[in-house]
């Protein structure tokens, strides 16, 4: 299967999208490209950024390239945005578990249109918090067992009154939030 080097956006990205055409170790019939085996040569030390589409029909034989070339580490990506798909749950389980035998970096993107400042995957969230919920949401998910996670809390930014309800933890659950959220969409 012939699948094209393309971005979950390409309508929205207008030019940047062709930049990405000729990114990558496997061109787009599924032969290696030259610099294949000089990755392999630095696979372990070196590893991979390898973004998939929402349920991406080439994750098993893309992870399957990366373990035969000895892959240690990929930096993948899981989106705020599909999240609001059917089957999201489904689809960030299958890609995570088919990850799980490598040293994973998550990048957490892409903005749900409807909860944009602009109706684009690129906009910054109107409710930074919906998007912190979104992250903690998935850390809490797929963060391995047993390994701490230590985080500096950012400043609190000077005038925000952490005290008001809609902001104190007392009167947030993350689950309900999340769940009216997705009902709205």
């Amino acid at each position: 299967m012939s699948w094209g080097a393309e971005t979950r956006h390409r309508e929205a990205e207008g030019s940047s999208y062709y930049r990405h055409f000729y990114l990558g170790l496997i061109r787009e019939d599924g032969t290696p490209k030259p610099a294949l085996e000089t990755y392999a040569q630095h696979a372990a030390e070196v590893g991979l950024m390898q973004w998939f589409h929402f349920e991406d029909p080439r994750l098993d034989e893309a992870v399957s390239w990366m373990k035969r070339l000895g892959t240690k580490r990929i930096r993948t990506g899981l989106s705020w945005a599909d999240s609001f798909r059917p089957n999201a749950v489904d689809w960030f389980d299958r890609q995570m578990e088919a990850l799980a035998d490598f040293d994973v970096t998550v990048t957490f993107c892409f903005t749900p249109q409807h909860l944009g400042l602009a109706p684009h995957h690129t906009s910054p969230a109107r409710d930074p918090q919906a998007f912190a919920d979104f992250c903690a949401w998935m850390i809490d998910r797929y963060a391995p067992a047993g390994k701490s996670l230590e985080i500096a809390a950012p400043p609190v930014p000077h005038g925000l009154d952490l005290s008001a309800p809609e902001l104190s933890p007392l009167n947030f659950d993350r689950d309900e939030r999340l769940s009216a959220e997705r009902s709205i969409a």
